[in-house]
């Protein structure tokens, strides 16, 4: 998640009661709700791209996965599986560093709309278990679970 204040904005979309969580200004390291007795579930999918990419390929879960994308020049990672993060590589490695020392790992492209649109899906599908879902971009849910046992 980030550590930047989340203010939430609506999100048009079939379902109305899915939001966006934008970063609001301030000093503030938390999330910030209008009313102190709202309870919230933050639910972070830090491997939502290698998820999606898996499962899309039809990829065995155990084979390293790293996604890139072009950041100053340099394809570098922005995402990496379980199998990929055991070979000692880490999300910001320059590709040329990783094919030096794993020239066979499986290689795919960031792909934004696709991230996010599955992460919409799987907030309409948590509409069903909350009054409101807001989306915090790029791979997290703000649920509001208040009045949940």
């Amino acid at each position: 998640m980030h550590s930047a204040a989340l203010e939430l904005q609506p999100f048009h979309s079939r379902c109305t009661k899915i939001v966006v969580a934008r970063p609001a200004t301030g000093p503030s390291h938390g999330t910030i709700m209008s009313v102190p007795s709202r309870r919230t579930l933050s639910v972070w999918l830090r491997r939502l791209s290698t998820d999606r990419i898996e499962r899309r390929c039809n990829l065995p879960g155990d084979a390293p996965l790293i996604v890139i994308e072009p950041v100053k020049a340099a394809l570098r990672i922005c995402a990496l599986n379980d199998a990929a993060a055991r070979l000692g590589l880490r999300e910001s490695m320059p590709l040329a560093d990783v094919r030096a020392m794993h020239p066979a790992i499986g290689v795919h492209h960031a792909d934004a709309a696709a991230d996010r649109a599955l992460l919409e899906a799987v907030a309409g599908w948590c509409d069903r278990y909350t009054p409101l879902v807001g989306i915090d971009a790029p791979d997290g849910l703000l649920l509001d679970i208040s009045g949940c046992a």
